[in-house]
């Protein structure tokens, strides 16, 4: 049993990983355009502009992507993972306190896609449940029924 919960922790892991990489992807592609919009300053982050906000998100997304493929500690990938959800979930709410409609999470790739800017607004929403709850649940199955770690079958009881 065991070891089908790391089999999907890990798989979870891999295709949280590629979508940052994906949408960071997105972000980058964005970053290099010529669009107006892109000089604008962020309505939620003011003193910065929508390129340097998306450039900064990427390397973010990047960063955390790494960690994902990458990092031994399994707990510490869903710690980072769920972090990085509540930075964008807070953004989010911050767009949404503002009655400010949409969001630019993707830049201007959106303009792209065969499909409205709503549906893909609700993708990205999607999305965020997707990495926040995933990483949510894998962070409460490693703790205890009352709320304290797990001890790991590999570690000596005292």
């Amino acid at each position: 049993m065991r070891s089908i919960n790391i089999r999907s922790e890990s798989l979870f892991h891999t295709s949280a990983a590629t979508i940052l990489c994906l949408t960071a992807v997105c972000k980058l592609i964005s970053v290099t355009g010529e669009a107006r919009v892109m000089a604008l300053a962020d309505p939620i982050i003011r003193f910065v502009s929508l390129r340097q906000l998306l450039l900064w998100t990427a390397l973010l997304e990047l960063g955390v992507a790494w960690y994902l493929f990458n990092g031994r500690n399994i707990r510490a990938r869903n710690y980072l993972l769920l972090w990085l959800c509540g930075l964008f979930i807070a953004y989010r709410v911050g767009l949404w306190l503002m009655q400010y409609k949409g969001c630019s999470c993707l830049g201007t790739v959106t303009q792209w896609l065969p499909v409205s800017a709503g549906t893909v607004d609700l993708v990205m929403k999607l999305i965020l449940a997707y990495l926040g709850i995933g990483s949510a649940v894998f962070i409460w199955k490693s703790l205890g029924k009352d709320g304290s770690k797990q001890v790991d079958e590999c570690q000596p009881i005292a």
